[in-house]
Formats: C-alpha cells, structure tokens, sequence
C-alpha cells in the first residue's frame, strides 16, 4: 500500500513536470507564431525604395527625387538619391542613430555613457560588420537593435525620422522578437534574443498590438510617444541587418550625418517633410494598470 502511494505520488511529481514542460512549449509556439505573422505583416506593409522611386518616375503627387552632387564646407562632393515626401503614404520600421537607445552602451549604470552610438556616428561601417567581426557581443555591443514602427496614414509623431534614422523596407525571418506599444526598456547591452511577445511567464499581462496600424498609433502609447519593435540584428549565420534607406525629418533632414551615412551605405536619404501630413499628438488616454507590475505591493514589502 506504501509503496502504491509513493509511486503515486512519483507519478503526480512526474505529471507535474510533463505539464510545465507541455506549457512552455505552447507558450514558445505562440511567440513563434506570433513572430511570423508580425513579420508577414511588416513585410507585406512596409513602403519599399524601388516602389518610391517608381511613383517618382510616374510624377505622381506628394513625392519627388533623384540624384544629387552635395557639396560640403570643406569642398568635399557627396552623392546620394534623396527622396523627399510632401504628403506621399509612407510606412517604415527606422532606428534613430542619434537617440540613447540600444545603439548606445552604458557603463555601470544604464545610460552611463553614449560609446557605441557616437563610434557609430562616426563610423557608419559598425553596423555592417558580421557578428563573428563584433567584441564584447552581449557586453559592450548589442545583438539586437531597437526600431519604430510608424505609418503617415496614422500619422507622423515627433520622433519621426529625426536627424539620422536607419531605414528597412523589410524584416528578415525570425529577427523580430519583441513589440511594445510604448517604451519597452530595452537593455542597450543583450545577447542574441529568442521571441518574447508577451506568453512568457515574467509577461503574460503584455500581448502584442493585433494590427500594425495600432501599434502606429503612439499618440495612445505608453509612457512615450513611439513604440518599439525589437529586432536581433544578425540572421542565423551572422550577418547584419542592412538599412535599405537612411531617413530623416523635415529640412533638417539635409545633414551632414545622414548624407555620409547615406553614402557609406549606398541608400538613398529620405526626408519627411512633417508639416505635409497629419500629426500625431499625445492623447494621454493610457492609464497605468497595476497589472503591468513586475511585482506587487505584499512581494515588495
């Protein structure tokens, strides 16, 4: 009769284990899943280059470009296609260089120091070196960068562009691994990541945007006007995510940071002229759920 009941009760640990290990791998299918559809979707959504330099060619509204001989003070030449919007639907996925974000690595404290994103302002190649060519991956250099997702249609918040935004007119498979409507707090310093949209245990509370057009929609984020979408910046054998356009905002737009990196990289530049199209603003309709917690009040105390 003992010996039933230990074995009974061997089976119930057994049980358990077969339960939490059957659970993990459902909540892995669904971030799996969840990250091929968010990709389809971005794919499917994301303004290409050949299609703007295709309405430039067709002269219609809203849009205009070509090359252009860009003389600097010190008599330098640069060349690059720019392409200006004045109204024209655009829909992008950008990664503002000039922003402390996961371009950036800090010191003992987050946000310590700006390193990687100054070296990567002066040296644009940083961002195409493969990941076997990279020092202190995970350390003092990031395996995954921090992007925005946004769309004309919805609007254009003021973060928008910027001074120097690497562009992407597509993802790659199995690179997105996060999306938060809102600041996501990402680590500038990380490993290569594995998809977290919101099955994992730490953030069940969390569940990622069901459209593109509201996750586009930061003027109901929280905490900040943007959102982030969290992307490994290497593919399976090591190489880098390429910007396929560098964009920037407005008049300003027409920099000395944005041209060379534009140049480096052979990209067009794209300016966004924001007063062209309709502008999002902070509603302030989000309030904060004790939900969202990593912790509650009785663990804290």
């Amino acid at each position: 009769m003992s010996e039933q009941l230990n074995n009974g009760i061997e089976n119930n640990g057994l049980f358990d284990e077969w339960n939490k290990l059957a659970s993990e791998r459902l909540d892995k299918f669904k971030e799996n899943a969840a990250q091929e559809l968010m990709e389809r979707e971005m794919n499917a959504e994301l303004t290409k280059v050949e299609d703007l330099k295709t309405a430039i060619e067709a002269g219609e509204k809203g849009i205009a470009g070509g090359e252009m001989e860009i003389p600097f003070k010190d008599g330098s030449i640069h060349n690059v296609f720019l392409i200006v919007l004045k109204g024209y639907p655009f829909k992008t996925l950008q990664s503002d260089i000039t922003l402390v974000n996961t371009n950036d690595i800090s010191g003992a404290e987050y946000g310590a120091t700006k390193q990687t994103g100054e070296n990567l302002r002066n040296d644009p190649s940083l961002w195409i070196r493969k990941k076997d060519e990279v020092e202190g991956l995970g350390k003092s250099a990031s395996a995954v960068f921090s992007a925005s997702y946004y769309d004309t249609e919805v609007g254009v918040p003021k973060y928008m562009g910027g001074y120097c935004s690497y562009g992407f007119d597509h993802v790659r498979p199995n690179t997105v691994v996060d999306v938060i409507k809102g600041d996501g707090n990402t680590l500038p310093a990380k490993d290569f990541m594995n998809p977290e949209f919101g099955y994992t245990v730490e953030n069940k509370h969390e569940t990622p945007p069901t459209t593109l057009k509201e996750l586009a929609d930061v003027g109901h984020s929280m905490w900040t006007m943007f959102n982030e979408v969290i992307v490994n910046r290497y593919d399976e054998t090591g190489n880098p995510q390429k910007p396929d356009y560098i964009l920037a905002r407005g008049k300003e737009g027409m920099n000395g940071l944005a041209i060379r990196h534009a140049e480096y990289h052979n990209v067009p530049l794209i300016c966004i002229m924001p007063e062209c199209y309709k502008e999002i603003k902070d509603e302030d309709e989000v309030e904060w759920d004790s939900e969202w917690d990593d912790f509650d009040e009785e663990e804290e105390s």
